[in-house]
C-alpha cells in the first residue's frame, strides 16, 4: 500500500507546524513551490477580500523536460482547530482541449471574505522532486481570453490558404473572423 502526504482528509499535526509559517499568497501574483525531497509540501495561505470563487492552480509543471506533476489541496480551519481539506485537484480537465499548457491541477471554489483558508501545495507521486509556479486568481484560467490566445490572425477573404507554422506540439495558433448577416436576403 503506498500512502500519499496530500490525501489527508485533515492536516497532520506535521502539518499544523508548516501552516503556522505558511507564505501568504495574493492574488494574481505568482508563487514558486519546490519540492526537494520526495513527499514534501509547501503552505500557502490565502485570505480573500471579496466572498466570490477562486481558483488556485499551478502553472509551468514541465520540470527539466519530466512531467513532475503537481497536486492541490485546499484547506479551511473548523471551530475546533482542525484543518479540514474541502477540495483537492492533480489533473484538471488535462486531456480536454480547454486546458492551458502546463496547468495541472486547478481548484476553483467559492470562499467567505476574511476567512483564511490554507493551500499545500505537492506532488502526486511521493518519489518525485522538482519546483512548479502556483497562482490564486478571481478568474478562471482555463477560460478563452484574450491573454491566453495571444495574438490572432484575421481570416478576411473566403477560399483563401493561411500559413499555419507551429513550434511544438504544445503550440497553437488562433484567427478571427466576422460574420456578416444580409436580412434581405436571409444569408450570410
Amino acid at each position: 500500500v503506498m500512502a500519499r502526504s496530500y490525501y489527508p482528509d485533515y492536516a497532520t499535526e506535521e502539518d499544523k507546524q508548516a501552516i503556522e509559517t505558511a507564505t501568504s499568497l495574493a492574488l494574481n501574483t505568482e508563487e514558486t513551490v519546490t519540492i526537494n525531497s520526495a513527499g514534501g509540501k509547501n503552505w500557502f495561505s490565502f485570505t480573500p477580500n471579496e466572498t466570490k470563487t477562486y481558483y488556485f492552480y499551478s502553472l509551468n509543471s514541465n520540470n527539466n523536460g519530466e512531467d513532475s506533476d503537481p497536486y492541490g489541496a485546499l484547506y479551511k480551519q473548523t471551530t475546533n482547530g482542525i484543518y479540514e481539506c474541502i477540495a483537492n485537484n492533480d489533473d484538471h480537465y488535462y486531456d480536454y482541449w480547454t486546458s492551458l499548457r502546463g496547468l495541472d491541477f486547478c481548484i476553483g471554489i467559492d470562499l467567505e471574505a476574511n476567512t483564511t483558508y490554507y493551500l499545500c501545495a505537492s506532488l502526486y507521486e511521493d518519489d518525485l522532486t522538482g519546483s512548479y509556479d502556483i497562482k490564486v486568481s478571481d478568474i478562471d484560467p482555463t477560460a478563452l481570453t484574450e491573454e491566453s490566445i495571444g495574438e490572432t490572425t484575421p481570416i478576411n477573404e473566403l477560399n483563401k490558404d493561411y500559413n499555419v507554422s507551429l513550434e511544438s506540439l504544445d503550440d497553437d495558433k488562433w484567427f478571427t473572423f466576422h460574420i456578416i448577416w444580409n436580412k434581405e436576403k436571409n444569408i450570410i
